[in-house]
């Protein structure tokens, strides 16, 4: 688990953990329970970082941040 802080995004996290920023949506489905609206994270939450398949989380592969920011513009509506 990560502890959210004031400036803390999850774009940040998703590049740290997964190499690219638009992977945040499956750290916002793996907190669903605490993460109501993603451009609204409470501040010093601790949030889980979810254990993703290789293929899913793939930086160098443009199907799957394709696939990432389709799930996006669910959770954006």
């Amino acid at each position: 688990t990560e502890k959210m802080t004031v400036g803390t995004k999850l774009n940040s996290f998703a590049r740290k953990y997964y190499g690219n920023p638009h992977y945040w949506v499956y750290i916002t489905e793996a907190n669903k329970d605490k993460i109501k609206n993603p451009n609204n994270v409470p501040t010093g939450i601790d949030i889980k970082i979810p254990k993703m398949s290789a293929e899913l989380v793939n930086p160098n592969n443009t199907k799957s941040i394709e696939f990432a920011k389709k799930l996006q513009s669910e959770y954006l509506k």
